[in-house]
């Protein structure tokens, strides 16, 4: 076996010793908001086309469990939420509005002239004793209107524990296809939560500026456990690369 190769499955059995493998368990969502005369989903100040996924989850961070929108530039109107945009089962949904199935969640948000640059965020409040070594989002951002082709969309996790807000954050340039999107929250070390501790999501827009509607879909949480008992321990098989990437550093010392 040539040295180089040697030197790579070294290297590949280290990484797959140090992997863990979480528990996860699907977070409740908030309630679905869909708009049935003058009721929509409140929207937030403070969000535009300056927001970041940061600042969303600054701004949300303390709020009571929910779905939030914020509009271009911080203005609050009623106005971005007026128009059909989404038809679903043969049921027309409106822009702003917040459809929670069985905890997989979609939103449909307003990127047109007044509106440009909507962003989202939920809210969840953490069961006291819930424990977590990681936090994950998954989500299918749908942006394939020619106008946003080539832009930025920002995503992020946060946690709140009541001082401090630990956050992981991710983007994706859209394309003229659907994405999916996966982020991990790691957390340092394993947290059990306590009453009022909140799980905050940030779905920015900031980055789309066109007049045009885009789709957030398949948004879902899980709360992730790493094994209590050797969390760091590898498994059998990654034992055994391991111990042959060692005998392999030591040949190739050998062959030097």
């Amino acid at each position: 076996m040539k040295k180089a190769a040697l030197f790579a499955l070294a290297a590949l059995c280290v990484s797959a010793a140090q992997a863990v493998t979480y528990t996860w368990t699907q977070a409740a969502l908030p309630a679905s908001v869909i708009k049935e005369g003058d009721t929509k989903v409140a929207q937030t100040a403070g969000w535009g086309n300056t927001a970041t996924a940061s600042s969303v989850l600054n701004t949300a961070k303390d709020k009571d469990a929910g779905v939030y929108v914020g509009s271009n530039g911080g203005a609050i109107g009623d106005n971005a939420w007026q128009n059909p945009s989404v038809t679903i089962g043969g049921v027309t949904y409106y822009e702003g509005n917040w459809i929670n199935n069985d905890n997989v969640g979609q939103i449909t948000l307003a990127g047109r002239g007044g509106a440009q640059g909507m962003s989202a965020a939920l809210v969840l409040t953490l069961d006291a004793g819930t424990v977590l070594d990681a936090i994950k989002l998954n989500l299918t951002l749908d942006a394939s209107s020619n106008s946003f082709v080539g832009t930025t969309f920002e995503y992020g996790v946060g946690l709140n524990d009541g001082t401090t807000l630990g956050t992981a954050v991710g983007e994706v340039t859209a394309t003229a296809a659907a994405q999916n999107v996966e982020l991990i929250f790691a957390l340092d070390e394993t947290y059990t939560a306590k009453a009022g501790d909140k799980v905050v999501v940030a779905l920015n827009g900031s980055g789309f500026t066109a007049n045009d509607a885009y789709s957030i879909s398949g948004i879902t949480v899980n709360y992730g456990v790493a094994p209590t008992d050797s969390p760091n321990v590898p498994e059998p098989t990654a034992l055994a690369l391991l111990a042959l990437g060692v005998a392999g550093f030591a040949l190739k010392r050998k062959l030097a």
